[in-house]
């Protein structure tokens, strides 16, 4: 088990006692691992897929989240435009895993190192440790690499010096942002790591083209499927964010009786 922050300590125990409410709603914000895609053997996409079918996302909520997430099915939130909410999020389903690594020729496993920093996301560390600990139970030699200085570790990840995977948060609202910045080839923006698909790229510049908005969404969506296909990174969650309210107070605007919120997303 793994010790909870603070604020969500505080949360949890709120929700015990009937004098509170949580209030809680959903940002853009998601917690990824990035990966180096273009070094063996993260080139090919089956190791990749396989990463994210070995981890047990549902329990990682529960456990390091106390439940305030949900998984992500892919690189976008459910507030971002391109995001196809048909894709489910990759079950936890380690003997697929294993099988896709034997296809791989990765069945004798590899070394890994599990990057992530010591705050932004402050859960950095126990996510290092549950990503690492899941792997190694597909016969990966995975270890947990913590960074204390969250600017130089940005800064290595930008500059390419560091191998293997690493515990990013995802913010931008803009799908064409995210995607273009993060994931484009043709961009190879500060954030990408070698991913390379070029019906993804010419998605990309389709959409941009498209002025109709229905028309539009759907080519993000054909892109959507694409990445969560290729894994590009571990899809890990969407966080919530909150705060606690008196059950006396009226909810906030936009909330609903129960704490929920009352407007659609956009």
């Amino acid at each position: 088990d793994f010790a909870l922050d603070p604020p969500l300590l505080a949360v949890r125990d709120a929700g015990k006692d009937r004098r509170f409410s949580i209030f809680s709603w959903s940002t853009s914000l998601c917690v990824v691992f990035l990966i180096r895609c273009d070094r063996p053997p993260l080139d090919d996409p089956r190791a990749r897929l396989a990463f994210n079918l070995g981890l047990d996302k549902e329990r990682l909520i529960r456990e390091i989240l106390h439940g305030l997430g949900r998984p992500l099915n892919g690189p976008l939130s459910d507030r971002h435009f391109g995001r196809d909410p048909s894709v489910p999020p990759h079950p936890y389903d380690p003997g697929r895993a294993l099988r896709l690594l034997r296809e791989a020729g990765l069945a004798e496993g590899f070394p890994l190192d599990v990057h992530a920093p010591c705050r932004i996301p402050d859960e950095g560390p126990r996510l290092a440790e549950f990503v690492a600990e899941g792997l190694r139970e597909l016969g990966i030699d995975a270890r947990p690499v913590l960074h204390e200085d969250r600017t130089e570790y940005a800064r290595k990840i930008a500059a390419g010096e560091l191998d293997g995977l690493f515990c990013f948060d995802s913010s931008p609202p803009g799908t064409y942002k995210v995607l273009r910045e993060k994931l484009d080839s043709r961009t190879r923006g500060p954030w990408w790591q070698g991913y390379h698909n070029d019906e993804f790229d010419a998605l990309l510049s389709k959409a941009a083209e498209t002025e109709d908005r229905s028309a539009r969404q759907k080519i993000y969506f054909k892109a959507y499927g694409i990445l969560h296909r290729e894994a590009p990174w571990i899809f890990l969650y969407q966080p919530d964010r909150f705060w606690i309210g008196n059950k006396r107070n009226t909810p906030p605007a936009g909330f609903d009786s129960l704490g929920y919120p009352s407007f659609p997303t956009p």
